[in-house]
């Protein structure tokens, strides 16, 4: 199964949606990829060890921030890691 996840989501992101990532690569099968500031992403990801093959990472030059109105975040932020 293929899962992308919003890594700049929530309040701890990205360090608990990696973290999260990285853990259920170790319980499933699952192929994951990272949606958000790469370089955030993969600062993130130097702290694991995980299976290189089934996660990756796709730049995401913005991201919608809490308390932002979704369609305007559409309209305005096509580029976002969740658009």
């Amino acid at each position: 199964m293929k899962i992308a996840l919003d890594a700049m989501g929530g309040d701890y992101a990205p360090e608990e949606v990696v973290k999260g990532a990285v853990l259920a690569l170790e319980e499933r099968d699952l192929e994951i990829i990272l949606l958000g500031d790469m370089g955030k992403i993969k600062e993130e990801l130097i702290k694991y060890k995980y299976k290189k093959n089934k996660l990756s990472v796709i730049n995401c030059k913005e991201y919608i921030e809490t308390g932002e109105f979704p369609l305007d975040a559409i309209r305005n932020k096509r580029d976002s890691s969740i658009v």
